[in-house]
């Protein structure tokens, strides 16, 4: 009966669309909630309906129960269905938008524009003028032909630059004007809109024609997932699309739709960080690490420019999109920071502010110093010599944006497979200090969450106002983490002082 109603999607809303297959999601889950009590009833654990009645009861209710699951399924892909194509109505706004946002600013410079090629072109014909006039006096003026037919040159030299910014603006407007077309759900646009609408009716149309009762089903699957070629349609969309990927590229988008991060962010992260394939190659040539979660880290290749170690490092956050998920799933101890253009940007600006540690400690690797890139966006290191091992003290020290394990000498003088091995094992390595804090056995995400606060403090506070602050704390508190700021800003338990 439900396969003969048509349906028709939402074309305005994207906000009511997610309402409505939250809801119908809602209406799955209360569904499922009840049926406790029919499977109770066909299993019968405690024997009591034996009789002829009491088997029949048991068929109905195991019937009803089936049915009742098929139900829920239903309104499960219904609302996955609605949720998905909420996800691209939003996404299309937001291509619209920003396209509205470029023609408002292109059309304010359109004036200058034209004003400037006009100019450009009566400076042509007022050099063309002084050209014929010298040509013309008897005797001619040779050395006022050449002057005129030079200035000449450069105002038909800038009359066609002129021309060709021209051009090229007017072109762009042609480009943000096809942008809101397509991007802009409430004027009638395409791709987005009209793609997401036609997966929405589809998988509906699909369940109401294909689902017997009682049908088997994961719940945890019929939300509507993001895919790659979802986020390929909206930076596509967006004007963004590269013509060609790499490797490093495709296993970024991999792990955007495992992560799910929204594609109305990934276009914002590509359009604001200028992403592009090649954006990946700094991490090129590098050795990767992978954790158990499958979070990936990148090897430090000796040689290495201190710019290049940052933005290396930069790049390892971005293309490790599920870190904030892990950090939960791990039991950090705060909420995890989603994803995002704002945290791009904000790791950027710590960078910045502790560049002298990547200008001194990142440096000094080889042997038994080594160092890799984290999915915060600092380093991990371990070794000894040239004052690291003064530096790693207790059970590792945060300098700026490098966390230096205490492990001064390295098994084999390789640092490489020391941190290979702790990435690996997924916990930070086992190091009681002084103040009893003892690490090991602490997931490695929440270690590095730990760390990477104390690397957002020194970027507040400066090296010496951290050092200042820091010391004063310990001093006074007698070496009680518990008691010092700066230990519980960064966390107590993720840090390992409480277990």
């Amino acid at each position: 009966m439900m396969g003969d109603i048509p349906f028709e999607p939402l074309t305005g809303d994207g906000d009511q669309c997610l309402s409505a297959g939250q809801g119908y999601i809602q209406l799955a889950i209360n569904i499922e909630s009840s049926l406790e009590a029919l499977y109770c009833m066909a299993a019968d654990p405690s024997g009591a309906m034996q009789s002829q009645a009491g088997e029949k009861a048991k068929q109905v209710a195991q019937q009803i129960a089936a049915d009742l699951l098929a139900v829920a399924y239903v309104h499960r892909t219904v609302g996955g269905a609605l949720t998905g194509y909420s996800f691209g109505l939003g996404s299309a706004k937001q291509v619209s938008d920003d396209a509205a946002a470029q023609l408002v600013e292109l059309s304010a410079a359109s004036p200058g524009i034209d004003s400037a090629v006009v100019s450009a072109l009566g400076q042509v014909g007022y050099w063309q003028g002084q050209v014929s006039a010298a040509a013309s006096q008897s005797p001619p003026n040779p050395d006022s032909v050449s002057v005129s037919s030079y200035l000449l040159g450069q105002a038909q030299q800038d009359y066609q630059r002129f021309v060709g910014i021209q051009t090229a603006h007017y072109e762009e407007i042609t480009h943000q004007q096809n942008r809101w077309w397509h991007g802009d759900y409430g004027g009638g646009g395409k791709d987005l809109k009209d793609t997401s609408a036609r997966t929405a009716t589809n998988t509906i149309q699909n369940v109401f024609l294909d689902t017997p009762p009682g049908a088997p089903y994961n719940p945890s699957d019929l939300i509507a997932p993001m895919t790659v070629a979802d986020i390929n349609a909206a930076l596509s969309a967006a004007g963004l699309l590269p013509a060609s990927t790499n490797e490093l590229w495709d296993d970024w988008e991999a792990n955007l739709t495992a992560a799910g991060i929204p594609v109305s962010e990934v276009v914002k992260i590509v359009r604001e960080q200028h992403l592009t394939p090649d954006s990946f190659n700094v991490l090129n040539g590098l050795t990767q690490y992978t954790a158990p979660n499958g979070e990936e880290y990148f090897l430090v290749k000796p040689g290495m420019s201190a710019a290049d170690v940052a933005k290396a490092a930069l790049m390892t956050y971005i293309f490790n999109p599920g870190a904030a998920q892990d950090y939960t799933a791990a039991g950090g101890q705060y909420p995890a920071t989603p994803y995002s253009n704002d945290e791009i940007e904000r790791i950027k600006q710590r960078q910045q502010a502790n560049a002298w540690s990547y200008l001194s400690l990142a440096k000094m690797i080889g042997g038994e110093r080594a160092l890799v890139t984290t999915p915060y966006g600092t380093l991990m290191g371990v070794g000894s010599g040239w004052g690291w091992g003064a530096l790693s003290e207790r059970e590792g020290s945060t300098y700026g944006d490098v966390f230096l394990i205490n492990i001064d000498h390295p098994a084999n003088n390789d640092g490489a497979t020391v941190l290979n091995n702790i990435i690996q094992g997924g916990k930070a390595p086992d190091v009681t200090d002084s103040r009893g804090r003892t690490p090991g056995g602490v997931d490695l995400n929440v270690t590095l969450h730990h760390e990477e606060i104390h690397s957002q403090q020194y970027a507040r506070d400066g090296l010496s106002g951290f050092a200042v602050r820091y010391g004063a704390e310990a001093a006074i508190a007698g070496g009680d983490a518990g008691k010092m700021s700066l230990e519980i800003e960064a966390g107590l338990k993720d840090g390992g002082y409480e277990h």
